[in-house]
């Protein structure tokens, strides 16, 4: 049960980081 829920903040940092990096990709194009 543990296991589970770290997985599940694991998929929600990995998300997170994921929609900053995709957003500062763009902040780079528009330059």
């Amino acid at each position: 049960m543990k296991q589970i829920k770290n997985l599940e903040q694991l998929r929600k940092f990995i998300k997170n980081s994921l929609g900053s990096w995709s957003i500062a990709a763009k902040e780079l194009d528009s330059n």
